[in-house]
C-alpha cells in the first residue's frame, strides 16, 4: 500500500514519541477522526501549543504504549485514513 502524503520527521534519538509534521492540506483534526473510526489515535500537534487556538500540522504517534507487533498494523490503519483526505 502506497500512501502520497508530503510529511516531514525527525528520526527520534530516544523517548517515547514520534513527530509527523502533514503538510497543509491535511487537516488534522478531520485525520484524527478518521483515525478514531479506524480504531487507532494519535496525539494532534495542536494539543500541545501554549494558545489552543494556534493550528499545528503535528501528529504525535506514541510508540512506547503498543507492543511492537501492532505497529504495523497502526501504520497501515494510519496510511488508510490519510489516504481518505490525500
Amino acid at each position: 500500500m502506497k500512501c502520497y502524503m508530503e510529511s516531514s520527521w525527525n528520526t527520534p534519538e530516544g523517548g517515547f514519541f514520534f513527530w509527523l509534521t502533514a503538510n497543509d492540506n491535511v487537516d488534522v483534526k478531520l485525520l484524527l477522526e478518521e483515525a478514531r473510526n479506524s480504531g487507532i489515535a494519535f496525539a494532534p500537534g495542536f494539543r500541545f501549543n501554549v494558545e489552543s487556538n494556534t493550528p499545528s500540522q503535528g501528529i504525535r504517534l506514541a510508540f512506547s504504549e503498543v507492543s511492537t507487533e501492532n505497529i504495523p498494523e497502526g501504520i497501515s490503519r494510519l496510511s488508510k485514513a490519510i489516504q481518505k483526505f490525500t
